[in-house]
C-alpha cells in the first residue's frame, strides 16, 4: 500500500482546533503542533462567531484550513495532500456546505477530502484499537457545553451481516450543564455524572469507556468515576484528541480501503492509536456496515439490462457516509419508460423496489436522450432522487424512506435500463437523414436500431468513425466498422457488428433486426419507401415523408400488395399534409384512400379538410353527404337560435313576475 504524502485529521471546535498526520515511517498517527509545542491551535475567531456571519463563513473557515494544512505540511516537510477527514460537531447540511465551499476554494476536490461526524470519527478511533479494547462494544462520554452525552457502539451479527450500530443518551440537567461550561467545580455535579454512568452501564455492556472534553481534561477526575467506569474489568480512557486521531484514521480508510478497520479482511494492519500508537493486529471486522449515524444502513441498486441480462447493479453499498456518498449516473430508462430502483435496508432480505416514470421516457420524440439520476441524502434515513434529462434545467424529485417498509416489494425484473458509462460527446454524431443529434454511443446505437430503414451503406464514414474515436472512447469500435466497410462489408454486417459489439440489444432483438435489414436491399421498394415515411413521420420529418409516399404512387399499383396498403400511404399522407396545413391537399389523399378500403375514418377526415380548405369533395359520392351536412348544419343553427331567443323570453317574463310580486308584497 502506498501511503505516500500527507493524510490529515482535522478536528475544529469551538475556540480551538487539531490536526494529527499519519506518520509514514513509524506506521502511527502523531500530532500537529503549534508555533509554542502545544497540540491545539487557538481559532482566531470562535466557531459559533464564525456561523454568525454567513456571508464571510465559507472565507473564514477556509483560512482555518489552509492554515493547519500548511502546519502539518511544515512540520512534516510533505507538500503532497493526499486525503483530509474532517470532524464536525455540528453536521448540518448548511454546516456541511460551508466547508465543501471552503475545500473548493482551496482547490481540494471532494475525491480528497471527507467529512464526519462525531460517532462515526469516534469509531474509527476506537475500533483501530486492540481487540480486547472493543470486543463487546464501546462508550464515549463527551461532556458539551449542552450537558453530558454517551454513544454506546458494538458489533452485532444479524442475519449473515455484521453490522456496527448505536445507542446513545444524554444527561442534560442544571448542575451538569454549569460544570461543562466551567461555571462550577465538576465535584458539584459528580453525584449525577456518577449515576448516569451507572445507570447507563448496567444497560450496555462494553469492554472500553472513553472520556472527552474539558471538563474530564483533568488528572484528577473525582474518585467515584473511575470505580464506576472501571466496574466489569472496562478498560478507561480520557483525553481531547480522540476525534482528531479517529479523523486521521478516516482520511486514511477514505484512499486506502484495506486500511479501514471495518472494511479490512486482513490485507493490511490497522493503524492502533488508541493505546499506544503502534500498528496492531491484522484487519478483523471485514465487510462491517457502519450503521451509526450519518450512516446509510441500506443498500441501493437499479435494475440493469445488458444484452440478454437484467440485474441489479448497486450503486451505494451499506454503510456509506450520508456527505461522501455523490450518486450519480447516466442511463436509457426501460423499454417500459420506468427506472426501477430497490433499497435493501440492512436484514432484510427483499428488496423495497421504487418504479421512477420520469417524463418524457419512452416517447417518440424525447425518449432518445440519457437521464441523469442523482441522490442526495438529508439524513441517514432519507434519499432524494432527482431525475433530469440531460440538456434540461427540469427535473423530478423522488423521496424514498432507506428505512424499509418490512413489506418488500416483487417484481419481475423485465424492464432494465441502460447504465451508460461511456462519456458524452462535446461534438454530435449527426443523423444525416432527420438531423437528430446523438451524444453517446448507447444513443447511437439505439436510434439507428429504431430508425434502421432510414440508414444506407454511407452510414459507416469518416462523421461516424471520428465520432467514435474523438467523442465517445470506442477506438476500438471505429476500426472495426472502418475495416469492415473498406473490405466491401454489407451494410447488415456493418449494422449487426456495431449492435453486438456495444450490448444494448438483446440477442432476439438483433435477430428480429436482421432480415429487416437484408430486406431493404431485396424486399419490394413500395413496401421500403413506406417503412422510410413512417420513420421520418416518427420523427417529424413531414416533407421527407410525403416525397417518400408520393414516390410509391409514382411506382404504380403492384398487384402484389393489397388495396389497403394504398389506401393506408394515402391516409398518412393526407396526416402529413394536413399537419403542414395544406388542407385542400390533404383531403385530396384522404378522398383517394377512400376509394380504396371505404373507411369511415378516413371519410371523416376528408370532409374535415375540405372544411378547413373551403373546397368541396372531388369524388361525386361524397358531394350529397357534404350538401345534407350544410343543411343539417343549417337547420342546427336556426334551432340553436330560436332556443336562445325562447330563453331570453321566459327570462323577460320571469323578471316581469318577481316584480309584481315584489311589489304585492311590499307596498
Amino acid at each position: 500500500m502506498n501511503t505516500k504524502g500527507l493524510f490529515l485529521g482535522i478536528d475544529i471546535d469551538e475556540d480551538y482546533s487539531q490536526v494529527c498526520f499519519y506518520d509514514n515511517k513509524d506506521k502511527s498517527v502523531q500530532p500537529v503542533f503549534s508555533g509554542n509545542e502545544s497540540p491545539f491551535f487557538q481559532n482566531a475567531v470562535s466557531l459559533s462567531a464564525i456561523w454568525e456571519d454567513e456571508t464571510s463563513s465559507v472565507k473564514k473557515i477556509s483560512s482555518m484550513l489552509a492554515a493547519l494544512i500548511a502546519s502539518a505540511k511544515e512540520q512534516t516537510g510533505e507538500e503532497d495532500l493526499s486525503s483530509v477527514a474532517v470532524c464536525m460537531h455540528d453536521y448540518s447540511s448548511a454546516k456541511r456546505d460551508v466547508f465543501h465551499r471552503a475545500f473548493e476554494g482551496l482547490g481540494i476536490g471532494r475525491d480528497r477530502y471527507i467529512l464526519l461526524g462525531e460517532e462515526e470519527t469516534f469509531a474509527y478511533y476506537a475500533f483501530s484499537s486492540e481487540p480486547a479494547l472493543y470486543a463487546q462494544g464501546v462508550v464515549l462520554y463527551d461532556l458539551k457545553k449542552d450537558g453530558l452525552k454517551a454513544y454506546f457502539l458494538r458489533r452485532v451479527s444479524f442475519k449473515g451481516a455484521t453490522i456496527l450500530t448505536q445507542t446513545e443518551g444524554s444527561l442534560t440537567s442544571a448542575s451538569v450543564v454549569k460544570a461543562a461550561k466551567g461555571e462550577i467545580p465538576l465535584s458539584q455535579a459528580e453525584n449525577e455524572i456518577r449515576d448516569f454512568f451507572k445507570t447507563t452501564l448496567e444497560a450496555e455492556k462494553v469492554s472500553s469507556v472513553y472520556l472527552t472534553g474539558q471538563a474530564f481534561d483533568t488528572d484528577e477526575l473525582p474518585e467515584s468515576f473511575p470505580a464506576v467506569l472501571g466496574r466489569g474489568g472496562h478498560r478507561i480512557f480520557a483525553g481531547l484528541n480522540l476525534y482528531v486521531k479517529g479523523a486521521c484514521v478516516g482520511a486514511l480508510a477514505k484512499a486506502f480501503p484495506m486500511a479501514d478497520p471495518f472494511r479490512s479482511a486482513g490485507i493490511y494492519k490497522n493503524v492502533s492509536i488508541a493505546t499506544d500508537d503502534a500498528l496492531s493486529g491484522a484487519g478483523r471486522l471485514a465487510r462491517c456496515i457502519m450503521a451509526c449515524r450519518n450512516r446509510i444502513s441500506s443498500e441501493i441498486s437499479v435494475i440493469e439490462r445488458k444484452g440478454d441480462v437484467i440485474a441489479s447493479r448497486v450503486i451505494l453499498e451499506s454503510g456509506s457516509n450520508i456527505d461522501d456518498s455523490h450518486i450519480s449516473f447516466e442511463c436509457i430508462p426501460g423499454d417500459d419508460g420506468s427506472i426501477c430502483l430497490e433499497v435493501t435496508p440492512v436484514g432484510q432480505n427483499l428488496p423495497d423496489v421504487h418504479i421512477l416514470v420520469p417524463k418524457g421516457a419512452g416517447d417518440e420524440a424525447t425518449g432518445l436522450s440519457r437521464y441523469i439520476v442523482s441522490f442526495d441524502f438529508p439524513d441517514e434515513d432519507t434519499a432524494l432522487v432527482n431525475v433530469c434529462r440531460r440538456g434540461s434545467d427540469s427535473f423530478e424529485e423522488t423521496k424514498i424512506d432507506l428505512l424499509g417498509s418490512g413489506k418488500p416489494s416483487l417484481h419481475d425484473k423485465k424492464s432494465g435500463i441502460i447504465y451508460c458509462e461511456t462519456p458524452v460527446a462535446n461534438v454530435p454524431f449527426i443523423f444525416k437523414e432527420t438531423g437528430a443529434e446523438l451524444y453517446s454511443l448507447e444513443e447511437l446505437v439505439k436510434y439507428t436500431y429504431e430508425n434502421v430503414y432510414l440508414t444506407s451503406k454511407d452510414f459507416a464514414g469518416d462523421e461516424l468513425f471520428s465520432f467514435l474515436e474523438d467523442q465517445v472512447d470506442s477506438k476500438a469500435l471505429s476500426e472495426r466498422l472502418k475495416n469492415l466497410s473498406d473490405t466491401g462489408g454489407s451494410l447488415k454486417d456493418i449494422l449487426l457488428t456495431m449492435f453486438r459489439e456495444v450490448g444494448y440489444h438483446t440477442s432476439q432483438e438483433i435477430a428480429i433486426i436482421e432480415p429487416v435489414i437484408e430486406g431493404m436491399a431485396t424486399g419490394k421498394r413500395a413496401l421500403y419507401k413506406y417503412a422510410r415515411a413512417e420513420s421520418f413521420i416518427k420523427n417529424n420529418c413531414l416533407s421527407k415523408a410525403i416525397k417518400e409516399l408520393e414516390e410509391i404512387r409514382e411506382l404504380g399499383s403492384d398487384p402484389e400488395l393489397p388495396e389497403s396498403f394504398y389506401a393506408k400511404a394515402l391516409y398518412n399522407e393526407g396526416v402529413c399534409f394536413a399537419h403542414c396545413l395544406m388542407y385542400e391537399r390533404a383531403a385530396v389523399c384522404f378522398e383517394q384512400s377512400y376509394s380504396y378500403d371505404k373507411n369511415e375514418k378516413t371519410k371523416a377526415s376528408a370532409l374535415l379538410a375540405r372544411r378547413l380548405s373551403g373546397t368541396e369533395p372531388e369524388i361525386m359520392y361524397m358531394k350529397g353527404e357534404w350538401e345534407s351536412a350544410g343543411v343539417r348544419a343549417g337547420e342546427l343553427r336556426e334551432k340553436a337560435i330560436e332556443s336562445i331567443r325562447a330563453q331570453e323570453r321566459d327570462a323577460e317574463e320571469e323578471i316581469e313576475r318577481l316584480k309584481e310580486e315584489y311589489l304585492r308584497k311590499y307596498t
